[in-house]
């Protein structure tokens, strides 16, 4: 059987990829009256067709299990001493941002509270119930927090201040900006929750685009990345996701290209990565100009992002526009 070489991934890249597509999880099943089973996971979910990365991230973390079907892979670590002794002393090292640090700070104030069996009192169950659902203010539960406290007979479940982790937030805050992203933490990201996009338009121009996008609770992540590169536009969406974009030429190829690596992306956006390097190179020296190199670069770049699916024409419409415009 052929051994399956895995990858080699850098620690802030592996923050940088859990601030993308990482989840701080716990949930609650009930049993049998006034009783529930409590449960904490990290969880990073990928399609299936990225399986090698995330049995790279088990392979960096040296714990947790692994559960696949045929469309999807996650990675999960549910065990709390593998929580406690693998995964927390990662992300404090080598902390998350904005939102997600948030999540990630009130997970870690659960699992303190589950390691000190709290979660066995009405207090400490109290406690962690409201904790959970402000974690992942953007998730959806099967069962909201009211119901909940009603299963559990419980009606006063108000949180008791000195375990609240916003008391303090003001100190999380000030210990997020003393720590600055790097690019290994945005090859994470952009694994994740980037994009290498390659436009074409009917009078033939193309245009090199790199999206970074976050959710509304992290859209400070943006402009720290922004100021890191010293160029992009933020496009405040409004309703949950907001978006970096850099698509200068100038910029991209002076400023972008020489910050990356080969070794910051894997798997399809390595791919894509490489092909944006080419065509950026093309479009900086003025070579997509010529039919040839025009031809070159749809046959390269027209379906590297879902088979070109969400575009108006097929890859064979678009050559046959080139191939009429330069009759």
């Amino acid at each position: 059987m052929k051994e399956i070489q895995l990858f080699n991934l850098n620690p802030n890249w592996v923050t940088g990829f859990t601030q993308a597509d990482g989840c701080f999880n716990i949930t609650f099943t009930k049993k049998k009256p006034n009783q529930i089973r409590l449960r904490a996971r990290f969880i990073i979910s990928q399609h299936i067709k990225d399986e090698l990365l995330i049995l790279s991230i088990k392979n960096f973390f040296n714990c947790g299990i692994i559960i696949k079907n045929k469309k999807e892979i996650q990675y999960v670590v549910n065990s709390i001493n593998d929580l406690i002794n693998i995964i927390i002393p990662h992300f404090d090292k080598y902390p998350l941002k904005y939102g997600k640090y948030t999540s990630y700070l009130i997970f870690k104030n659960i699992i303190e509270k589950m390691k000190n069996k709290q979660h066995l009192t009405q207090k400490g169950l109290i406690d962690i119930i409201n904790l959970t659902y402000i974690m992942n203010p953007l998730g959806k539960r099967k069962i909201n927090k009211k119901e909940l406290f009603e299963f559990l007979k419980i009606k006063d479940f108000s949180i008791s201040d000195e375990n609240n982790p916003y008391t303090d937030f003001s100190l999380s805050n000030k210990f997020l900006y003393q720590n600055e992203i790097d690019i290994n933490f945005i090859g994470g990201l952009i694994q994740g929750d980037g994009c290498f996009n390659i436009s074409f338009r009917k009078d033939l121009k193309i245009q090199a685009q790199l999206f970074i996008a976050q959710d509304m609770y992290s859209i400070e992540l943006l402009s720290e990345i922004k100021k890191f590169f010293n160029c992009g536009n933020i496009i405040d969406k409004k309703v949950k996701m907001s978006i970096i974009e850099i698509k200068n030429i100038n910029n991209l190829y002076n400023k972008i290209l020489p910050l990356f690596n080969e070794n910051l992306f894997f798997l399809d956006k390595l791919k894509q990565f490489i092909i944006f390097k080419q065509i950026v190179n093309l479009l900086y020296n003025k070579q997509h100009l010529t039919k040839d190199n025009k031809l070159k670069i749809v046959d390269l770049a027209y379906n590297m992002n879902n088979n070109g699916i969400k575009r108006k024409l097929t890859k064979e419409q678009f050559i046959q526009i080139i191939i009429n415009k330069y009759k």
